[in-house]
């Protein structure tokens, strides 16, 4: 189920991709851990086999059924135009009409092949960032800062999701800054408790789950350091910030 899951998951962003490089990176370690002289305890391959066997059976079966439903063979790596997008400079990272503008014209082009265009686009990424130099550097910084610096981008989706005469029980437009302010804060605080609580483990012995959480989120930032950037893209983060931040309350409570 949770391969079927992160299938799912992957068809819209490379979640599933990242989760199965972590549990992958989780037991080799946990292999690697074990005693000198103790027999290793293979069975814990099992469950992740299967999460494997139902992950990729169920990313092709998707892709199977999109290329039928459109009529053309859909992509098996389409993370050309992302990452394009991704090295943008002027757009710092994020989506653009100029980008967009040339992935479509790669799409006019006759044959169309989903995976050429966007292997046309990796080229097109390596040529980029081989001309901007060390401008990638001021780019990698300006990504990270999209990524983690705020968290109020429900106010402004909310804000556009609301016409004229749209009535609510919240007046968004008008409160539009406390509302910016509170969701901020939270973002802040879960951060600082997320911190506190990393600390506090990293003192432990660290447990595979936590390291697991380390992974996951060194692996987010690592993503989307390349790939497209947007601030709305940390949720998936924000996870593993709760988790860690809860682990302050673990021993008080439990």
């Amino acid at each position: 189920m949770i391969g079927v899951l992160c299938a799912a998951a992957n068809a819209v962003r490379p979640m599933g991709t990242l989760l199965i490089i972590v549990l992958g990176i989780s037991e080799v370690v946990r292999v690697i851990r074990s005693r000198e002289g103790e027999k290793l305890n293979f069975t814990g391959f099992v469950p992740f086999a299967a999460f494997l066997i139902a992950y990729f059976s169920f990313v092709n079966l998707t892709g199977m059924y999109i290329s039928h439903k459109i009529g053309y063979k859909a992509a098996k790596n389409p993370i050309g135009f992302s990452t394009y997008v991704g090295t943008n400079i002027n757009s710092g990272g994020a989506w653009n009409p100029g980008d967009a503008g040339v992935f479509l014209d790669l799409m006019k082009q006759e044959p169309f092949d989903a995976q050429k265009v966007h292997d046309r686009l990796i080229d097109m990424t390596i040529q980029r960032v081989k001309s901007q130099g060390t401008d990638n550097l001021k780019l990698i910084f300006d990504k990270n800062k999209t990524m983690w610096g705020r968290d109020d981008e429900v106010v402004t989706y909310m804000i556009y999701g609301s016409g004229e005469e749209a009535s609510s029980l919240l007046n968004v437009k008008g409160r539009e800054w406390p509302l910016r302010y509170i969701c901020n804060f939270y973002y802040c605080m879960i951060v600082i408790l997320a911190f506190k609580g990393l600390l506090g483990q990293y003192r432990k012995e660290v447990s595979p789950i936590v390291m697991a959480l380390l992974l996951l989120f060194l692996g987010i930032g690592a993503l989307h350091t390349v790939v497209e950037v947007h601030g709305r893209y940390h949720y998936s983060a924000m996870v593993v910030f709760s988790i860690l931040a809860g682990t302050n309350y673990l021993e008080k409570y439990i």
